[in-house]
């Protein structure tokens, strides 16, 4: 009898932990979508923008992509766990097809932090004295951090009537 408990003991307890890990996991790729647009009056950029967080995190960031055809953010949502997939992302950014990268450039700008409950949002696309695009982001630190680490994949789409030529990159400020 102690020994049938002792088993079904350890089955229920494997278990749930299967099942927090895979909530775990499904937790990592659930998605906090934001979208706002933004008007940059100095620069005349108008930007619609997508912030998406991830429980997936990445070595080298702050990294930033510029994705201005429909085989490069192919590419980059492949390798980005298809991102595209999470949230409202299709329904704020666009249909990411051909006609949308005749008429639109996406920025992103991926960040992570050591704690998920950290928040970091776009807060405004504009032009530098030089020309070059700025995207400054702002960083909520929490309060009460988590032990948990976090990505932000931060999304600007812009107009391509709007840019003399498409940028090979782009500035980026983070401010705390």
């Amino acid at each position: 009898m102690k020994k049938s408990r002792r088993i079904l003991f350890y089955t229920v307890s494997t278990c749930l932990l299967a099942v927090l890990v895979l909530a775990g996991c499904a937790r990592g790729q659930a998605a906090d979508v934001q979208e706002e647009t933004k008007e940059d009056t100095s620069g005349g950029l108008r930007a619609v923008t997508c912030n998406i967080q991830t429980g997936n995190w990445e070595e080298g960031c702050p990294k930033q992509y510029v994705l201005d055809s429909e085989e490069e953010f192919a590419r980059f949502d492949e390798e980005h766990f298809y991102i595209s997939q999470m949230g409202d992302f299709g329904q704020k950014i666009g249909e990411t097809d051909e006609d949308f990268f005749g008429e639109y450039i996406l920025l992103c700008a991926l960040v992570t932090t050591g704690s998920g409950s950290d928040r970091f949002s776009i807060t405004h696309v504009g032009t530098t004295e030089n020309g070059e695009i700025e995207i400054e982001v702002s960083k909520e630190k929490a309060e009460m951090g988590t032990n948990d680490m976090a990505g932000w994949f931060l999304f600007a789409r812009i107009e391509r009537k709007a840019l003399e030529t498409v940028p090979e990159q782009f500035a980026l400020k983070i401010l705390s």
